[in-house]
């Protein structure tokens, strides 16, 4: 089974450090032995690079304060750790990232530092192109869980033979 989170924003989230500390998080060298990471919407760099580009998105389009980010979580059940690498599951997380790009920057980042596989994936909610904030309404997160119940199902079928259930948790 695959459980995704979609992480309710904390109070500061909209604190001009928050970018900086979450793409921080993920990308710990101890939670990603073997550094799968990746992304759409930037050039892959040191970590203060990337950082730099999240906020100059946000600065170009006069959008410095409101949520930074939006955060996903999807996790693989510890049943799985012999079947899904963390390979597979950087191939999964970055098709997510694609369901966002091009219209917003995200990052990915495999954690292998527990007994299950799971991906951490970041997406900055200034539409590049309109400046507009992301909306996570209803009628998207209906789109997006029905888009990584596909991937899902499909990876499942691909490396497990039979397609994975997605449970989706919202915080």
């Amino acid at each position: 089974m695959a459980i995704l989170k979609i992480v309710k924003s904390p109070e500061n989230s909209n604190q001009s450090s928050y970018i900086s500390e979450k793409i921080r998080y993920i990308l710990q060298p101890k939670k990603i032995e073997h550094g799968f990471y990746g992304g759409c919407g930037f050039l892959l760099g040191d970590i203060k690079s990337i950082i730099y580009q999240f906020y100059k998105v946000r600065e170009l389009c006069n959008k410095p304060h409101g949520i930074q980010l939006r955060h996903l979580v999807l996790s693989f059940s510890k049943d799985y750790r012999e079947y899904i690498t963390p390979y597979q599951a950087g191939c999964i997380a970055h098709e997510i990232c694609n369901f966002f790009y091009p219209m917003y920057q995200c990052i990915y980042a495999i954690h292998e530092d527990t007994a299950y596989v799971h991906a951490h994936i970041l997406i900055n909610t200034v539409n590049v192109d309109t400046g507009k904030l992301l909306d996570m309404n209803k009628a998207f997160c209906n789109s997006l869980e029905e888009e990584i119940t596909f991937l899902v199902k499909l990876y499942g079928q691909r490396f497990l033979k039979y397609p994975m259930k997605l449970i989706v948790v919202y915080e």
